[in-house]
């Protein structure tokens, strides 16, 4: 868990600062949310608020899933089944077209808005306090 944090603090850190916004970075947002609630960084999220964050990950997953062709889908598949391999760290192992990868972009974006729609105003705030104070680690 640990591993997947150091990986994703620096990339949360530039994307607010080249966002001037809330949003992290997607495919790591779920598990900041709802793994982190549960130890350092307590977003008290509810149930349904849980429920709603994991569809829209899985959701987004599935688009992404469908711009693969059949090699680079297989290619994602034997990353994402190596244990406690993330999508998002499995997903950088395809070597993606240029097309591709902004249509990622896109599908990421749609789904950190998505989850930041989820979140109260206060559970924002606390996950922007959380990620400024890991920027520097």
């Amino acid at each position: 868990m640990n591993l997947i944090l150091t990986k994703l603090i620096p990339v949360a850190a530039l994307a607010l600062s080249l966002s001037g916004s809330l949003a992290i970075p997607v495919f790591a947002q779920s598990n900041v949310l709802i793994a982190k609630s549960e130890q350092r960084l307590d977003l008290h999220l509810t149930s349904e608020q849980k429920v709603k964050i994991k569809k829209i990950e899985s959701d987004a997953h599935d688009k992404v899933k469908k711009l693969l062709t059949a090699d680079q889908l297989k290619q994602l598949n034997t990353a994402l089944s190596k244990k406690g391999e993330s999508f998002r760290h499995a997903l950088s192992t395809v070597h993606l077209t240029d097309e591709q990868h902004d249509q990622v972009l896109a599908i990421k974006k749609e789904e950190t808005a998505a989850q930041n729609a989820v979140l109260t105003p206060d559970q924002l705030k606390i996950l922007k306090a959380y990620i400024d104070s890991h920027k520097n680690h």
